[in-house]
């Protein structure tokens, strides 16, 4: 409080209210969850304009904040399972992403150049059609896609963000589970009827565009990244025809980027490569630049 020459004074009261709601959080608070700081105080409070301790401890707050909330779902999800098979796939492949992430280096140059194709497709600069980042094994492909997942993810106003690396679970390795489980994803995103558990590869392939396109008419930015398309298997063609793929512009804000292998023996590359041809894609290549060397 102020007194009347407008000088802070200290009121009793109010101190013994202070301590009196430190003793309850003790109390109602694990010990592990409680922070404690020593911040400077200065005649108005805490002043972060010019930096310092008091700056630094507004980021070691919001650091340990965020890791709190991190730890607490966490742990909630390991005290209340929820087994379904959705969940356990979109968990898996989220945990794939998290862990080649961490694996992503010297590759900036080629971040921002995707982040910068993303950007253009989620505003409408330019037509969002499907944007192909291609290279031998090893170029980084599945650590560049991690890495931009996350980095969208911690963006404001962050578009939803689904992740699949085929080849890494039952539901990744053929193109019809890996639609149904991106259709139920995607169903349950924008609050549609799920597909039915039974649906042939056709129907989910026309299926996972219209859902794709209904997120565009609702205003839902998306961005959908699948890795690795060389180790889907060629059942139905879906490897080597990608009819699951759309061949017309996406909506603004509704972006899809690719992954492959060039080798023709997968055929995922020759098509998508006639497709370059049409202007229908865009591929972007891993190989190391004398930036990186």
């Amino acid at each position: 409080s102020t007194g009347g020459e407008g000088k802070w004074e200290v009121l009793p009261e109010m101190v013994e209210l202070l301590e009196l709601m430190k003793e309850n959080i003790f109390t109602q608070v694990p010990e592990e969850s409680v922070c404690k700081y020593q911040v400077p105080w200065a005649s108005n409070g805490v002043l972060l304009s010019n930096g310092g301790a008091q700056a630094e401890y507004i980021r070691d707050f919001c650091a340990d904040v965020r890791q709190l909330v991190l730890d607490s779902v966490e742990e909630g999800f390991r005290a209340n399972p929820v087994s379904t098979p959705l969940l356990t796939e979109v968990n898996h492949h989220l945990l794939i992403c998290d862990q080649r992430a961490k694996g992503f280096v010297s590759r900036q140059w080629l971040l921002d150049e995707v982040i910068e194709a993303v950007r253009d497709r989620m505003t409408g600069s330019v037509p969002s059609t499907p944007i192909v980042v291609w290279g031998d094994s090893g170029t980084g492909k599945t650590s560049l896609l991690s890495m931009l997942a996350w980095r969208t993810i911690l963006e404001d106003s962050a578009p939803v963000v689904l992740v699949r690396f085929c080849g890494t679970s039952a539901d990744s390795s053929s193109a019809r589970p890996m639609l149904l489980s991106v259709t139920q994803q995607l169903a349950e995103l924008l609050s549609q009827p799920p597909p039915k558990l039974d649906a042939g590869y056709k129907a989910l392939a026309a299926l996972f565009e219209m859902l794709l396109r209904k997120a565009g008419s609702l205003g839902q930015q998306l961005l959908i990244l699948i890795d690795s398309l060389d180790q889907l298997d060629d059942q139905d063609h879906a490897r080597s025809q990608l009819g699951w793929v759309p061949h017309a512009a996406l909506p603004p804000g509704v972006v899809l980027v690719l992954s492959t292998l060039p080798a023709d023996r997968y055929g995922a590359f020759p098509e998508l490569q006639r497709r370059v041809s049409a202007s229908i894609t865009c591929l972007l290549y891993t190989s190391p630049s004398p930036r990186d060397s």
